[in-house]
């Protein structure tokens, strides 16, 4: 035989084997490791989103857990599924969950009221899973559990939030791209699930290391003043969307393992009528070229208040040249090229803001893509949410660029939205073969629903979602956009509603309009927040008044005493405030900051002994203070006990190398000592960390000038006066050491 023939026969023999093996290990109910789990992340812990209810009747119910709600809805359905059953879990983020309404007007909740109707001979469960922040990586995770549940469908709307966590790539990244794709076809094999199972089991090599995330949603937006903390990482932007393309197959893998229908949803986003969340100009474009790009910006919108569309079009076109990676730049060119009709180049433009926006709250067009590209290849069935909206658009604007029209926000459509996504939803179960018989599905009959949904929502309900939406645009830090909302909310609730009153108080305070935010305050009588924005604004009798104001309405409130006494304390009011403190400590004897500003108190009146007394008190609860120690050891400093005063400081400055003044503070109590070598070492330490500390300076000067070294003494009282020019300790320190040079040498 040939040796080709030899080869051939030996690599189809080995092929054969494989083949084999994988079948073997399928009916085993070997499922590949690709299909379980996520080589990007892991998580801290796994919470349950549903746990087991045991009813009078002995069923058992499966729940929302109670550390669920307000993430998700409250679901709950029979743990074991009765005959003749549908049980359909709509999975995803917020849109899938309903926001800014709740579960009955999302898509999910419109199929739940559809499908009855639609064909009455079956039984239908509609589980909405959808949790707010949720991002695929998370949903697929939830896949895993709710496989468990005997689902038959598996509705997915996912893609949103895939930018909110924080997280690493870099072990995924370190690997080349061939070796990346090479390991995600072995990880999609039974076999390499099987060996990597028995080699994890025997100990002898560790677990691969991942991203470990939170056990449940930790947004970057929750942490910071707002988009400003997002910056342009490219290659992290990459990874992101290899990650979710992943666990897209990951959840078809996991529906088609459990036996359920997959049908995929491409998410929709607002294109027009929202700008970006935040733009950055690309990394290496010079002075010039941003002063040429500001001029034609510039240009760009004095164009647009003067109604010259032609000329800011060209303005903004010319600025894109410059940079072409400004999301702003793109959706305001979207704008006015829509304003001149030209749809197809202005729903470009708006695309790609989208895609350039630095803090992307709506999904990425490769990214939708990429839902497209899947269920093409593995004959997942579609419903193109995006395409749904665009056609809707068209017949309401004449134009495909969703807005306002389809959608409450950046990315939740309106109710009407949600219903035609879930028409659209109800034609795929139909087309699957889901649905017996449609023939009660008539038009007379969808009014009937819809008129059942709506006609459960009233005033407060939309208020309520007004009042969201609100806080939603806030947390994104669109200011002004949150704060129209809320108005419309207050409106809406038709009351002095005192949770949209303080959300407008917080709104305009975060806006810098602080006599606007300190009106609101007042109709909420938020009294201590009126008094700490009056200081604010330099009003410190009036803060006095609404301190009191507030003390009156709440005598209990330490927070408030506390803030009060500190601003009577800046007002030189030391009496007062030492009132007002040691009433705090009578009403709780725990509170350590009133004990801490108590001593400051003492400190400023020149009591010594009693800051003394209170600065032990705190220190014995924290120890580690380091403001405590130094203060410590100035008072015990002014009373004589300078040894001690040393101690203190260099606690201080053990526990912050770099405090200055308690390097100056320990320089005076060694020179109290006598350690002048050791003093004139710290004041060096205290200058080295903050040249221009002018005590420093001076206290160097004093001891060089009582050893005589007067050249020495006057640069350094001269560098005191220069630091502070009022410093008249070290003028008069000046002066005396000119004088006793110039008599000690005769003709300067």
């Amino acid at each position: 035989m040939p040796v080709w023939k030899k080869v051939l026969f030996g690599l189809l023999l080995a092929a054969a084997a494989l083949v084999l093996t994988e079948g073997v290990l399928s009916l085993a109910g070997v499922v590949p490791r690709a299909a379980l789990e996520d080589p990007f992340v892991g998580f801290a812990a796994t919470r349950p989103l549903f746990v087991e209810r045991k009813q009078a009747d002995g069923t058992v119910m499966m729940e929302t857990a109670t550390n669920k709600i307000g993430l998700f809805n409250r679901q709950s359905f029979p743990k074991t599924k009765a005959p003749n059953t549908v049980r359909i879990f709509c999975m995803g983020g917020s849109t899938t969950y309903g926001n800014p309404y709740r579960d009955s007007t999302s898509f999910c909740g419109w199929l739940r009221e559809m499908l009855p109707v639609a064909d009455p001979s079956r039984r239908w469960e509609l589980i909405n899973a959808g949790g707010i922040s949720y991002a695929s990586y998370r949903v697929t995770a939830l896949m895993e559990e709710l496989s468990g549940y005997e689902p038959d469908v598996f509705l997915i709307l996912s893609g949103q939030n895939e930018f909110l966590e924080e997280r690493s790539y870099g072990a995924v990244r370190e690997l080349p791209a061939p070796v990346r794709e090479v390991a995600a076809h072995i990880t999609r094999t039974r076999i390499y699930s099987a060996m990597e199972r028995a080699v994890r089991s025997s100990g002898i090599v560790p677990v691969s290391q991942r991203y470990t995330l939170d056990a449940e949603v930790n947004e970057r937006l929750g942490h910071t003043v707002g988009p400003q903390d997002y910056r342009r990482d490219d290659g992290q932007a990459v990874q992101i969307m290899r990650h979710y393309e992943f666990n897209l197959a990951r959840m078809a893998a996991i529906g088609r393992a459990a036996g359920a229908r997959v049908v995929m949803v491409v998410p929709p986003v607002n294109m027009k009528d929202v700008s970006p969340f935040k733009s950055e100009h690309r990394s290496d474009l010079t002075p010039r070229e941003l002063a040429d790009w500001s001029a034609f910006d510039s240009r760009a919108r004095d164009a647009l208040r003067a109604g010259a569309q032609e000329p800011a079009a060209e303005a903004l076109q010319a600025a894109l040249a410059i940079d072409a990676r400004y999301a702003e730049t793109h959706f305001m060119l979207g704008q006015v090229l829509l304003g001149m009709g030209k749809y197809d180049q202005a729903k470009q433009a708006f695309q790609r803001a989208i895609d350039e926006d630095v803090c992307p709250l709506r999904i990425l067009s490769p990214m939708q893509a990429a839902v497209r590209s899947l269920s093409a290849a593995q004959d997942i069935p579609l419903v193109d949410a995006m395409r749904i909206m665009e056609d809707q658009t068209r017949h309401l604007a004449g134009h495909r660029i969703p807005g306002n029209e389809m959608f409450l926000d950046h990315v939740h459509p309106t109710i009407e939205g949600n219903r035609l996504l879930a028409l659209a939803l109800l034609d795929e179960l139909r087309r699957g073969g889901l649905l017996r018989d449609a023939s009660s599905w008539t038009q007379e009959a969808q009014s009937q629903v819809t008129q059942t949904v709506l006609g459960r929502l009233n005033n407060t309900d939309h208020a309520d979602a007004i009042q969201h939406l609100g806080r939603l645009f806030g947390w994104a830090g669109k200011l002004d956009e949150a704060h129209a909302l809320l108005l419309r909310a207050l409106d809406m609730y038709g009351t002095e509603h005192k949770d949209t009153l303080l959300l407008l108080a917080m709104s305009s305070e975060r806006r810098g309009k602080l006599d606007e935010s300190i009106a609101y305050f007042k109709r909420i009588d938020a009294h201590s927040d009126v008094a700490r924005l009056y200081q604010r604004l330099g009003r410190m009798d009036d803060a006095l008044r609404a301190y009191a104001q507030a003390v009156a309405a709440k005598p209990e409130d330490t927070n408030t005493r506390t803030q009060h006494a500190l601003l009577l304390t800046q007002l030189e009011r030391l009496d007062e405030a030492e009132r007002e403190l040691t009433e705090v400590l009578r009403l709780d004897p725990q509170s350590l900051q009133a004990r801490g500003e108590l001593a400051n108190v003492h400190m400023r009146q020149q009591r010594f002994n009693d800051a003394i007394r209170e600065y032990q008190a705190l220190l014995q609860h924290y120890p580690d203070r380091q403001e405590a120690h130094f203060n410590l050891g100035v008072a015990l400093a002014s009373i004589g006990r300078p040894a001690e005063s040393v101690d203190h400081m260099r606690r201080a400055i053990a526990l912050q190398p770099d405090f200055a003044d308690a390097r100056l503070g320990l320089g005076i109590a060694l020179e109290q000592v006598g350690q002048i070598e050791r003093a004139i070492e710290e004041y060096r330490e205290a200058l080295r960390r903050e040249p221009r500390f002018a005590e420093a300076h001076n206290n160097l000067g004093e001891i060089f000038a009582r050893s005589g070294q007067l050249d020495a003494a006057i640069e350094h009282f001269q560098q005191a006066l220069a630091a502070r020019p009022a410093f008249e300790e070290a003028r008069v320190n000046l002066a005396r050491a000119t004088a006793k040079r110039q008599g000690t040498r005769p003709g300067r």
